[in-house]
């Protein structure tokens, strides 16, 4: 991983605490890293466990990628000594189905409603009036 120093914006980010975040910047701006950094300064100057804090972004890249980072500044602080039991990357769909699926085991099906399911449910209330 390359190093940079944060900007005065970034370290803003970083160093805030006491409520949510939301960071909105366009592509190449250092988004990914700052809130590694960011991650990496909660749980290690504040003493949160990593399995509190969530973190949503939009494309599984973009989570893998923020994964990897917050990992790597994780073991750069804490001089490589880490054990991450939970850490809660994910995108806004991976996070919503988690919502949705609750304590069903992994792979169980959910009775959603889909667009056909609706379309047969209008039918039949149709046909009955």
């Amino acid at each position: 991983m390359q190093s940079f120093e944060p900007t005065g914006e970034q370290r803003l980010v970083i160093g805030h605490r006491g409520s949510n975040v939301l960071v909105f910047a366009g592509p190449g701006t250092g988004k990914t890293e700052t809130l590694a950094r960011r991650f990496a300064a909660i749980v290690h100057d504040d003493g949160i466990a990593a399995g509190e804090i969530l973190v949503l972004t939009f494309s599984r890249r973009a989570a893998q990628g923020m994964r990897r980072r917050i990992v790597h500044r994780m073991r750069e602080r804490s001089a490589g000594a880490i054990a991450i039991p939970e850490l809660h990357v994910y995108t806004f769909h991976g996070f919503c189905k988690r919502l949705l699926d609750g304590d069903a085991p992994r792979g169980a099906g959910r009775d959603l409603l889909t667009p056909v399911k609706e379309r047969l449910i209008w039918d039949r209330l149709v046909k009955d009036m």
